[in-house]
């Protein structure tokens, strides 16, 4: 028989359980008995994230389990954490039509809550915001009241919003105490240390962070994606001079992402790797990072990754590629409106040396280069020697800060920037 979760796994303890009359009557989502509950165990454990998800379809498609908040919920989640946050939006539009949760105060919460989530994850962070706001007005409390909360104040972090984070904490209770919470703790604990992080407050971080390793080991949690305080922690320890300790945190981060498989998860921990030095090559692992990121729906933390990466490539001398990061994150900050990051990186942007000037032959070498041509190639259609060729490439390496031929692509993204003689 196959096991579904760990010995000690808890998921109420770890997500609530919006638990109402319908679940008392027909049975709550409990250990092994549904497609919901195996789905969520599977993902506390962190294993075949494919086999989860198909059983979560499975519990939102069958009539027993959508008739109960409990397994609606798990489903639900397990579907958000494994980046299938399109299906997770179908289903709770499907949901909401149904007569029989447009009554019924727990459903309506649940489903407004996995919205509000979807919306934060999405990037639509002004429509996430509504959407708390309106649950958090309407919500009594209850199971599902804590991580409300705990999202909320991480839709705000990541938009910079510390201090109307660190309120909102501070206005239901959180912000000095968690002690009482009976579900949502880990997640207020998380979130908690990431503001105590932008306050400078290392040894509050420190302390939440290792409550958060302590309260989901004693729960059975092993997938870092449902609360990835590793990577956070990370950096904590690396502003305080622990680099040993940081790399460790996300090397084990990495290894449990992998194994889960949702993208996002995976390009955070890479990501954390890049700005740790953990790699002989940052360029492509921020590059994996990125695209893992582009390729689904979860890109919420999409203009902060291509902010912090543009600028640490710029530093280490890869000019182009951190060129190429910042002007993204631009971009897609201003998809997401997300001023905050649109701003920093704009700001870093606007600190990196301008390109330097090319003469007009250096400028026709490097366009053909970049076109795929060899140095040959490009000697005899500007009818220079090879050896003419390899001098301008060389000026033009130093002048961008470029590392070889490999990188020279990368210059077709800007060269409308770069001046001529």
């Amino acid at each position: 028989m196959t096991e579904y979760c760990t010995e000690n796994s808890e998921p109420r303890q770890v997500f609530g359980g919006p638990f109402d009359d319908q679940d008392v009557e027909h049975g709550y989502a409990e250990h092994g008995f549904c497609p919901a509950s195996r789905a969520i165990y599977l993902l506390l454990d962190g294993t075949r994230r494919t086999e989860a998800v198909e059983l979560a379809e499975l519990a939102l498609a069958e009539y027993s389990c959508q008739d109960r908040s409990s397994c609606v919920w798990y489903a639900l989640l397990t579907l958000l954490y494994s980046d299938e946050l399109l299906l997770a939006d179908a289903h709770c539009t499907r949901l909401k039509e149904k007569q029989e949760w447009s009554y019924r105060t727990v459903p309506r919460m649940v489903l407004l809550l996995v919205e509000a989530r979807i919306c934060h994850l999405s990037g639509a962070h002004q429509q996430a915001f509504v959407l708390f706001d309106q649950l958090l007005r309407g919500i009594e409390p209850n199971e599902i009241r804590e991580i409300s909360v705990a999202w909320f104040a991480e839709s705000l972090v990541s938009v910079g919003q510390y201090r109307r984070a660190e309120w909102l904490l501070a206005d239901y209770g959180y912000l000095d105490s968690v002690s009482d919470c009976r579900s949502g703790k880990v997640h207020l604990l998380c979130v908690r240390g990431v503001i105590s992080l932008c306050a400078g407050k290392m040894g509050a971080a420190v302390r939440d962070y290792v409550a958060c390793d302590r309260l989901l080991s004693a729960n059975g949690v092993r997938n870092g994606v449902v609360v990835p305080w590793r990577t956070r922690a990370a950096c904590v320890e690396n502003q305080l001079g622990r680099t040993t300790v940081a790399k460790r945190l996300v090397k084990n981060e990495l290894s449990r992402a992998r194994v889960w498989g949702a993208p996002s998860g995976v390009a955070r921990a890479l990501c954390s790797g890049v700005l740790l030095e953990e790699y002989r090559n940052p360029g492509n692992a921020a590059n994996e990072a990125i695209g893992l990121l582009q390729s689904g729906h979860n890109r919420s933390d999409l203009p902060m990754l291509l902010t912090l990466l543009g600028k640490f490539l710029s530093n280490q001398n890869d000019i182009a590629r951190g060129r190429q990061f910042l002007r993204q994150a631009i971009a897609s900050g201003r998809e997401f409106e997300n001023e905050y990051w649109v701003g920093v990186a704009d700001s870093a942007l606007g600190g990196i040396e301008a390109p330097r000037k090319m003469t007009s032959q250096e400028f026709r070498v490097c366009r053909l280069a970049s076109a795929g041509y060899s140095n040959g190639e490009i000697a005899d259609k500007l009818s220079l020697t090879r050896r003419a060729i390899e001098y301008h490439l060389t000026s033009v390496y130093s002048k961008h800060g470029i590392s070889g031929r490999r990188e020279i692509e990368i210059m077709q993204s800007y060269f409308d920037e770069i001046s001529l003689d």
